[in-house]
């Protein structure tokens, strides 16, 4: 449901005072944003589930009213009652991120979740007890309205191994981001817009960002641009790198992926130009199995061969140690990877 679009609300459970008093499912997903229940005076009440999930990961999320909560009768159509339990927090929660989306609709269920949190009366503290404390719409409608504000802490722009451009950043603020924009230039070409990047609305801790280029070639000098999309005021530029992308004049082979595998892996490498290439597999004892490439032109940059695991002859080989011999321009490279049966 939230892969959908769709913001949950689950209660954290009703197993407080049990000898098992931890969260259970739903409300343990990832993605659902737990309730746990609070007394009217705003003091945790006991019957409430603990944190954490069964992986480690904090809950609940928030808390909201659930003990003595004024609502409507189950045998009086005309009557209304008080109740107790997380069941009557977590739909509270759920009205606060109707609001919400009654101001944004667009809003995802992590930036309702992050909101909510964020602003939350211990969020700087939060705990498997309590989460990030009670919801505090309050607080939360003051930050909505201020003036959005993003500040970037560091940012980095490398060439990897594999000859593609990476860029990341550390955010240690973003107050009306709704993403990040990437552009790119280069000297004998137009400047493009790259990707677009969620951001946050209400992000007061620090988060690190990453992009990977993989459309870049050699030799040439680009120019990365960092835009914050903020809320009601449009781009901002944060940063821009410029970096050089290396010209390689030798070949690389890459290690196989997966490794170990069971019926099918990925052999990749990175040509400096348009070169023939021999490509083949060899057993343990130096006998070739398969061969993939007999001096056979591929284009410059990152290709990929898959193999099978499969000889000359189409006939499964058996499973251990086997090696990758490329070969071209009287250079040669070998990597190792293990088939699993």
């Amino acid at each position: 449901a939230v892969q959908k679009g769709i913001t949950v609300f689950s209660s954290a459970g009703n197993d407080g005072t049990s000898s098992w008093f931890y969260i259970g499912a739903p409300a343990d997903g990832d993605s659902v944003i737990a309730v746990g229940a609070l007394t009217p005076s705003g003091t945790r009440w006991s019957g409430t589930s603990h944190g954490p999930t069964f992986d480690g990961r904090l809950k609940p999320d928030v808390m909201a009213q659930g003990q003595s909560v004024y609502t409507v009768s189950v045998s009086d159509p005309a009557g209304y009652i008080t109740a107790t339990g997380t069941s009557l927090a977590a739909p509270l929660a759920a009205g606060c991120g109707a609001l919400l989306l009654s101001v944004n609709p667009g809003w995802t269920p992590a930036a309702i979740a992050d909101m909510l949190r964020n602003t939350a009366t211990q969020a700087y503290r939060p705990d498997n007890n309590s989460g990030y404390g009670a919801i505090d719409l309050q607080a939360l409608v003051t930050e909505l309205t201020a003036k959005p504000r993003v500040s970037i802490s560091s940012i980095s722009v490398k060439v990897d191994r594999r000859q593609r451009v990476k860029l990341s950043w550390t955010a240690e603020q973003e107050i009306g981001n709704n993403g990040w924009k990437i552009y790119r230039s280069e000297s004998q070409g137009d400047t493009v817009q790259l990707t677009y990047l969620p951001g946050r609305m209400l992000g007061y801790k620090t988060e690190t960002y990453e992009f990977i280029d993989e459309s870049v070639s050699t030799g040439v000098l680009y120019r990365y641009f960092l835009f914050a999309d903020l809320e009601q005021k449009g781009d901002s530029l944060l940063s821009s790198q410029k970096i050089l992308v290396p010209v390689i004049n030798r070949f690389i082979l890459y290690p196989a992926y997966p490794n170990p595998f069971n019926g099918e892996v990925n052999i990749s490498f990175n040509l400096p130009q348009d070169i023939p290439i021999s490509l083949a597999v060899y057993d343990i004892s130096g006998r070739m199995v398969r061969r993939l490439a007999d001096n056979r032109i591929f284009q410059r940059g990152i290709q990929t061969v898959k193999w099978n695991a499969e000889d000359d002859n189409g006939r499964d080989v058996a499973g251990g140690m086997y090696f990758i011999k490329l070969q071209s321009a009287g250079q040669h490279k070998t990597v190792k990877m293990v088939i699993l049966r």
